[in-house]
């Protein structure tokens, strides 16, 4: 008595989840009235029943690619950024496709966190990009992004020869006609994606040149500035 008791109360579990499903609420209806019209023929067979019917389900979902079931939206109450301790962080939210504030799908949400995380890893400043999102209150969310910086700073040594080819100075080895000096270059500068360059080269050639470039300079951000000196 008891197996069959639990079993009834399995089918209710089960018929409450489906009749999330708008479009199948008609089915459910009618499959709700044949279970139960024999009860004791039925309600022993009902989990069996319900899994395969579940599973049909499942797989009609997959050959349309329809998301069929009706979520309730998420409010996006905080964005948290953890990591930064360089990069500003209107230079980390401009490539997100959410806000604080934001009312959303679930599964719109999902799609764009992964669609921001690849924003994120493609600007070339995280080795690293996870975000994880905490329930709230009912409805809303917090979304903590915690990003792992990389190394900005890049000094090169610089040597090489002024004639024209490797072959042509060696046979002289004049130390002269040789260039030689450093390149500094300082990516991310002042936490804002910028790049700054210094060049000292001393020689055959001397040369001192100064390098910065700014990402964007508009606020559509499809600008930037290169200066040279």
């Amino acid at each position: 008595m008891m197996n069959i008791v639990n079993r009834k109360l399995l089918f209710f579990q089960r018929l409450k989840v489906m009749q999330q499903l708008h479009f199948i609420k008609p089915i459910i209806t009618k499959v709700f009235s044949l279970l139960f019209y024999k009860k004791s023929i039925f309600i022993q067979h009902s989990s069996c029943f319900l899994m395969l019917f579940l599973g049909t389900i499942n797989i009609a979902f997959a050959d349309t690619g329809i998301d069929s079931i009706q979520l309730p939206p998420q409010i996006i109450d905080r964005i948290i950024v953890t990591g930064n301790n360089k990069t500003k962080i209107k230079i980390i939210t401009r490539e997100l496709l959410f806000h604080e504030g934001d009312t959303l799908n679930p599964l719109v949400l999902a799609s764009a966190i992964s669609t921001s995380k690849e924003n994120l890893l493609n600007v070339g400043l995280f080795n690293f990009v996870d975000v994880h999102v905490y329930q709230a209150l009912q409805g809303h969310v917090d979304i903590h992004i915690e990003v792992t910086e990389r190394w900005y700073l890049f000094p090169f040594p610089v040597f090489d020869i002024a004639d024209r080819n490797f072959n042509e100075w060696w046979q002289k080895r004049d130390f002269n006609r040789v260039n030689y000096g450093i390149r500094v270059t300082q990516e991310n500068f002042r936490g804002r994606d910028e790049i700054l360059q210094f060049q000292f080269i001393s020689g055959y050639s001397q040369r001192l040149g100064i390098y910065y470039t700014i990402p964007y300079i508009n606020r559509r951000q499809n600008i930037g500035l290169t200066m040279a000196v």
